[in-house]
C-alpha cells in the first residue's frame, strides 16, 4: 500500500521542480529590465557632461578646428586610400595604361601604396594636404576586373597627359564627398591633392 502513496507524491513534486527552473529564467530577466534604465540614468547625465566639457575645450578658431578634426579625417583618408588600391597583389592607385610595342605588354603607370601611413595629409593654415608621390610605371602586363574598367588607357603614340596632373585630377573627384564635408564643417579649410609637384589648387 506504500508504493502508490510514494508515486503519487514523487509525481506532484515534478510539477514544482519545473516551475523552480523556470523561476530562474524570469526573475534575470526582471533584475536585466530593471537594471538597464538604471544604468542609463545612471550613465547619461556622465556623458552628456563629458561632451559638454569636449565642446567647451575644443579649438574656436578655423585653424584649431581643422587640426582637431584631421585627428578623425586622416584614417578616413587612410582608409579611402587603401580601398582604392587595385588589388591586394597590385596594392597600387592605377592612373592609366599605355599600349606597348609589339614585343611588349601595356606599361602600367600608378603609385605604390603598399607603405601607407596616415601622416600622409599635412595641415598648412586652412589646407589639409594629401601628399603623394609621382607615378611611374610599375609593371608591364595587363588589367583585368571591374577596376580596370575604369582605368584610361592610351593606344601607341598616342598623346598622354602628364601622369602627375592625371592622378590629382582623378583623386581629386575621389575624394570628393570628404572634401565637401570638411567644407561645410569648418568655413574657409579645404582639402588639397598633391601628386609629385602637382597640386590641386594651382
Amino acid at each position: 500500500m506504500a508504493a502508490p502513496e510514494e508515486s503519487a507524491e514523487s509525481a506532484e513534486a515534478q510539477p514544482v521542480f519545473r516551475r523552480v527552473r523556470g523561476l530562474v529564467p524570469l526573475v534575470v530577466l526582471v533584475l536585466v529590465g530593471l537594471g538597464v534604465p538604471g544604468f542609463l540614468k545612471w550613465s547619461v547625465p556622465r556623458l552628456e557632461a563629458r561632451a559638454a566639457r569636449m565642446r567647451e575645450e575644443a579649438p574656436s578658431e578655423p585653424e584649431g578646428r581643422l587640426s582637431l578634426a584631421l585627428e578623425f579625417l586622416r584614417p578616413r583618408i587612410h582608409t579611402a586610400m587603401i580601398q582604392a588600391r587595385f588589388s591586394s597583389e597590385r596594392p597600387w592607385y592605377v592612373t592609366h595604361q599605355v599600349e606597348g610595342t609589339d614585343a611588349t605588354q601595356p606599361e602600367i603607370w600608378g603609385i605604390d601604396l603598399s607603405d601607407l601611413e596616415q601622416d600622409m595629409v599635412a595641415q598648412e593654415g586652412l589646407v589639409a594636404r594629401l601628399v603623394l608621390p609621382a607615378p611611374e610605371v610599375l609593371e608591364h602586363g595587363r588589367l583585368g576586373g571591374d577596376k580596370a574598367q575604369g582605368v584610361p588607357y592610351f593606344k601607341q603614340g598616342a598623346q598622354v597627359p602628364d601622369p602627375s596632373t592625371l592622378a590629382c585630377e582623378r583623386l581629386v573627384r575621389y575624394l570628393e564627398r570628404i572634401t565637401h564635408g570638411l567644407a561645410g564643417d569648418i568655413p574657409g579649410a579645404r582639402l588639397e591633392v598633391q601628386v609629385g609637384d602637382v597640386r590641386s589648387d594651382a
